[in-house]
């Protein structure tokens, strides 16, 4: 029994235009292939067996190189095919590394102009995704857009660099080349499908676990991604899509979801109708080792490609470099990072220091006192004069107020006073003669 990964990843964090729609449209012999072969798609049991499809990119930048998506990316957009098409049993594989259109005419792509990049570019029998700065279609702005099987067969994917991080444009085109048909499909014609199911083999997306859909749109569907539609069908039946589904025109947010039907189909499609996909095809580069653009893919050597610049040793194609104070010299290492220093942090921190700016009087009861000292250094200590604090203020009075005086209240009260000098009838001293 196949099991499948419940996806909620990728779609909720990213918010992107929803003018720009896919443009994949199956042609009529396109359709007639899959009409042809639609009942072996409807009774197939995929095998257990992972299918595994080579994939070729190309980033469209500027004539000087610059702009394009960021080859970073690459590695999180396979990461989410992947994720979604486990479900299919099909991984996909880089047949080979990414290849660079620099051309400024191409960077903001028109359909028009597809035959001329792609045709030039387009590795044989392996799914070729081209990322463009912009797609268009005459005046119209698009995601992206791909090819059915059945017809010209061609193994291409067109993509909006703006839609590539979405986590649901690409997964949908995919879905087309897997020929998986929109959820809406045939909607606008005479044999639309019925809400109820009874025509869901032959019409619609030909999927039965896939309800029957008017073509969502985000007017449609609102932010928490629930149709709010009225339309009815033939029956007058009204119509209960899922905006969940990738295959649908649903808000891009909300489409985070394929049905058990659509990987079977994209499965079938995988093994019957691209199953002549291979990564044994002639990559040309420059095959010499002692090249500095020596590429390790290459299976064929190209003409005149290969670069031999010196190193700084003057050496044609060595590998000496100056590592930050000369060939070959190690870059700085004194704390002041000046070629061939060999200055250190003193125990205070301080480049080259004498660990002067922290050494210090350590006594708590010295006028200099300093918490932060690290070092201590008492005889740096200083002390206040006796009677006086660290301020200059007195802090010792006499009887008179004289400052460190030695004036003194005798027995009498008196300031600088005799003392007492009666004598008493009982023989006591006394201060007075009554």
């Amino acid at each position: 029994m196949r099991k499948y990964i419940f996806i909620l990843l990728f779609a909720p964090f990213f918010s992107f235009s929803q003018t720009q729609e896919c443009a994949t449209v199956p042609t009529q012999s396109q359709i007639d292939y899959l009409t042809q072969t639609r009942s072996a798609r409807e009774n197939w049991d995929g095998p257990e067996m992972i299918i595994s499809l080579p994939v070729q990119h190309h980033i469209v930048r500027e004539t000087n190189g610059t702009g394009g998506l960021d080859p970073n990316d690459i590695p999180i957009i396979m990461g989410i095919m992947n994720t979604y098409y486990a479900n299919a049993n099909i991984s996909f594989f880089d047949c080979g590394t990414i290849n660079y259109i620099d051309n400024s005419s191409y960077y903001n792509f028109n359909q028009s102009q597809e035959s001329s990049v792609c045709g030039a570019n387009d590795v044989t029998d392996v799914i070729n995704i081209y990322y463009f700065n912009s797609v268009s279609s005459g005046s119209s702005s698009l995601c992206g857009y791909a090819y059915f099987p059945g017809g010209s067969w061609k193994n291409r994917i067109i993509m909006n660099n703006s839609c590539a991080l979405n986590g649901s444009t690409l997964t949908h085109e995919l879905g087309h080349y897997l020929s998986l048909y929109h959820t809406h499909q045939g909607s606008t014609g005479s044999n639309p499908e019925l809400v109820n199911g009874t025509n869901c083999t032959t019409s619609g997306d030909q999927l039965c676990d896939t309800p029957a859909d008017p073509t969502l749109s985000t007017s449609t569907v609102n932010s928490s991604c629930q149709y709010t539609g009225t339309s009815t069908d033939p029956n007058g039946q009204t119509y209960v899509p899922d905006p969940t589904n990738i295959m649908s025109y649903s808000r891009k947010s909300c489409r985070t979801f394929l049905s058990a039907g659509q990987y079977n189909r994209a499965n079938y499609s995988a093994i019957n109708d691209r199953g002549y996909l291979n990564c044994n095809t002639v990559v040309y580069g420059c095959t010499d080792p002692s090249a500095n653009n020596y590429d390790l893919n290459a299976t064929e050597p190209c003409t005149d490609c290969c670069l031999y610049i010196e190193d700084c040793a003057g050496e044609c194609g060595g590998s000496a470099e100056d590592l930050g104070c000369g060939c070959n010299i190690e870059g700085p290492s004194g704390c002041d990072n000046v070629c061939g220093s060999i200055l250190e942090n003193d125990t205070c921190g301080e480049c080259g220091g004498d660990n002067s700016t922290c050494t210090g009087c350590m006594d708590e009861l010295a006028c200099n006192f300093d918490e932060t000292i690290i070092i201590e250094n008492n005889q740096e200590c200083e002390y206040p004069q006796q009677n006086f604090d660290c301020e200059g203020n007195c802090t010792v009075f006499d009887c008179n107020n004289v400052c460190g005086g030695s004036s003194e209240i005798d027995e009498c009260g008196v300031c600088d006073g005799i003392g007492a000098d009666y004598l008493c009838d009982n023989g006591d001293l006394a201060c007075n003669q009554d």
